[in-house]
């Protein structure tokens, strides 16, 4: 039996979110900023389909795309609608992906029902095979890394059924035949086959459709054209697609990701609803004006609001070089913990733009007693990690390392906006995303720092030091908005 704990009494909901739940079928855009309360409007609006008989528990396929989500949601999922909430098909992208392979691979040409997960390194060797370069020399690196670029983007145009560009034209599709012959799929595979199964074979399509009445996709700002597709093939009948997003926190753009597919969602979908979340219920007032500031130097930026307190200024520190940096950070979090202004480690969070920050980061916490984990571990303890797999998280305080040129933004973004173009696919918007989503993970408190100065590999093999300049973001921020640190 679904449980209905609630009922129609949506009154704790803000009216954008009640909005969201209650929208008619068809087309929905949700569009979310940072701590808006968007999870709380999916649940409810999926619990709604149910419990007013719009859509049966089967019938409802739920995408995001951390691993974290997903088990976020289907929790809160069975919490809602009881036991039978696990009915709801709440997975990410690339495991939809395999399940789908999995369940048509005769269709898809494949030797089993359970073929195996090539990672990176098992991908790239299979490339240096096709190659021929098993046994010779491999090509350089730079060399290598686009010419996979470039067999990738072949194998998604060829499951959309356009043809590759004629120079990997072959490697393309002797990578894929010979995938099918391990029994095998890398992450690429997991996009590209369910495109080429809704396109060759119509009565797996026709399943899916008449399977999944009503599809909702979350982080709608980080789908990539064939995320984009595959939803767009799904729903194409009932139009009964949910899409939930922000584009002032789009983050993988390097992988593919592109914010119009949510810019444009009204136009590619007649008649979509749009329903605008901007209450945020996270951050006081302080941090929201750094948020805000930041998402206006954007041509999509919105204003968010909160009828949180003030709550104190965001503390702006700047360092003599890393070890500096990081006995500030550590001394601040061990004085929050004693004063009783933070309560436990575990919600106290540094977040950086590289992994190699982190180092000298964890180093000053171990000495300073304080226990400290990476992404996804040490829960018990400070949470020291990069900004991009902070996403969707939230503590107390946070520090955000390393606020400077050539970090955030990083250098590669200065230097493609210095060329005029492009490089590695790293853009300066792409950084400006990359600092927003960071400045709004705290609900009370936020600790920016930078240096002065850093050592660096020099051409000889030695290091050089290097002056830093404070990222040209902080330009951005309100005047008087920052308090600098004692």
């Amino acid at each position: 039996m679904v449980a209905s704990d609630r009922g129609a009494d949506l009154g704790w909901l803000s009216e954008g979110q009640r909005e969201a739940v209650l929208a008619p079928d068809g087309p929905l855009l949700i569009t979310a900023g940072p701590g808006t309360g968007k999870t709380a409007a999916v649940v409810e609006r999926i619990a709604h389909l149910v419990t007013a008989g719009r859509a049966a528990l089967t019938e409802i396929l739920a995408l995001t795309f951390s691993r974290a989500a997903a088990r976020t949601l289907s929790a809160r999922l069975e919490a809602r609608l009881g036991p039978a909430g696990a009915a709801i098909h709440a997975t990410t992208f690339h495991a939809f992906g395999r399940w789908l392979i999995e369940r048509w691979w005769r269709e898809l040409g494949y030797a089993t029902a359970a073929p195996a997960v090539y990672g990176e390194g098992a991908a790239r060797a299979l490339l240096l095979e096709l190659l021929g370069a098993g046994a010779t020399e491999p090509p350089p690196e730079r060399e290598l890394a686009a010419l996979a670029a470039a067999v990738g983007d072949g194998r998604l145009a060829l499951a959309e059924g356009q043809p590759p560009l004629a120079g990997v034209a072959d490697l393309v599709e002797r990578y894929g035949r010979l995938l099918r012959e391990r029994d095998a799929v890398d992450f690429l595979a997991m996009l590209a086959e369910p495109l080429r199964l809704c396109r060759e074979h119509p009565p797996a399509l026709a399943r899916l459709r008449a399977t999944y009445r009503h599809i909702l996709a979350d982080e709608f700002q980080d789908v990539s054209a064939p995320q984009y597709a595959l939803l767009r093939l799904l729903a194409a009948e009932h139009g009964n697609l949910t899409v939930v997003g922000d584009a002032c926190q789009t983050l993988y753009d390097w992988r593919g990701a592109d914010p119009a597919f949510l810019l444009d969602f009204a136009a590619a979908f007649p008649g979509a609803r749009t329903v605008a979340l901007a209450q945020n219920f996270r951050s006081t007032g302080h941090i929201l004006a750094v948020a805000n500031a930041l998402g206006a130097a954007l041509p999509y930026g919105h204003q968010l609001w909160t009828a949180n307190p003030p709550g104190p200024a965001p503390v702006l520190h700047a360092a003599r070089d890393p070890d500096d940096e990081a006995a500030f950070v550590a001394g601040e979090i061990a004085r929050l913990l004693r004063d009783g202004t933070v309560a436990h480690h575990r919600k106290v969070a540094v977040l950086a733009r590289t992994n190699p920050q982190a180092d000298a980061i964890r180093a000053a916490l171990r000495a300073a007693g304080l226990p400290c984990g990476g992404a996804g571990g040490g829960r018990d303890g400070v949470r020291v990690g990069t900004i991009h797999g902070a996403k969707g998280d939230e503590w107390q305080a946070v520090f955000v390392a390393g606020v400077e040129d050539g970090l955030l933004p990083h250098r590669r973004a200065l230097e493609a906006e210095a060329a005029g173009g492009p490089i590695g696919a790293v853009s300066l918007a792409g950084e400006l995303h990359t600092a927003y989503v960071a400045v709004t993970r705290p609900r009370e408190r936020l600790y920016l720092t930078h240096c002065r100065r850093r050592e660096e590999p020099d051409p000889g093999g030695g290091v050089a030091a290097r002056a830093c300049r404070p990222s040209r973001f902080l330009a951005a921020l309100p005047a008087g908005g920052l308090t600098p640190a004692a």
